[in-house]
């Protein structure tokens, strides 16, 4: 799974991750805090705590502003595998005001 956090890395910072915090527990917080620091367009990879993955990637995105609008553009790449077979796929999508879309 992707995460997106902020350089400061707590996961109240918008809907998406604070979701993901409950689910995975506390651990997870004290994760990201082991990890130290975050840069933006870096990826800090996390255990998936009491989450249904073994991994989550936590991505710092620049954010643009323009008046009320703050956009993020999310590059997300799937992996997949099907008994010897494996796939790759990549999804784009940007974040308007911390909603999801994708293009």
């Amino acid at each position: 799974m992707v995460n997106r956090v902020t350089k400061d890395m707590k996961l109240n910072n918008d809907r998406n991750s604070l979701a993901l915090h409950y689910a995975a527990g506390p651990e997870l917080q004290e994760g990201l805090k082991m990890a130290g620091g975050i840069s933006d367009n870096q990826i800090i990879q996390t255990d998936g705590f009491n989450l249904a993955c073994e991994s989550l990637y936590h991505v710092c995105l620049p954010v643009w502003s323009e008046n009320s609008l703050r956009v993020s553009v999310v590059m997300v790449v799937l992996f997949y595998r099907t008994g010897r077979q494996f796939s790759l796929e990549f999804k784009f999508c940007y974040i308007a005001n911390d909603k999801f879309t994708k293009f």
